[in-house]
């Protein structure tokens, strides 16, 4: 009977602490394809990866609980999976991400204005002044300033 104890107690420490690991393959949605490089953590612990050339990661040491999964790539909707792990080796179904599309704002083309040596010119005086000290400065880059005038 003390044996016993003796080997339970000896034991039990070696039990709270065991980890598994935790595998997967991240694919692309869109065309089946491995995604190479996509960033795998795991929510609120710190331990995470990258997947390889073959879309595959390896997560180890993971300690027994619940984690949300978090997969990012860039170009790829960020991809979210709870996770329950305990003393055993998980293997995760195929993860497939959908692929990111992003709209862009309007893009505005304007030709040079032929007065903007002139507009320039009263924009100084106005924000520089015309007093000895305000002659002393120059603006260094004046071609970032926007001398739009609207009527």
């Amino acid at each position: 009977m003390l044996k016993s104890l003796i080997t339970i107690f000896l034991l039990l420490p070696a039990l709270c602490f065991s980890q598994a690991s935790l595998t997967g393959k991240v694919l692309s949605k869109a065309d089946k394809k491995p995604i190479a490089g996509a960033t795998v953590f795991l929510s609120n612990a710190t331990i995470g990866t990258i997947t390889n050339e073959d879309g595959t990661f390896t997560l180890n040491n993971v300690k027994s609980g619940q984690y949300a999964l978090v997969v990012s790539c860039i170009g790829f909707e960020t991809y979210y999976q709870m996770v329950t792990a305990n003393n055993t080796a998980i293997v995760l179904p195929v993860i497939e991400m959908l692929v990111k599309s992003t709209e862009l704002r309007e893009v505005k083309i304007h030709a040079p204005d032929p007065n903007r040596a002139q507009y320039l010119g009263m924009f100084t005086e106005a924000f520089l002044g015309n007093t000895p000290n305000a002659k002393a400065c120059k603006i260094l880059n004046p071609d970032v300033i926007d001398l739009e005038f609207n009527h």
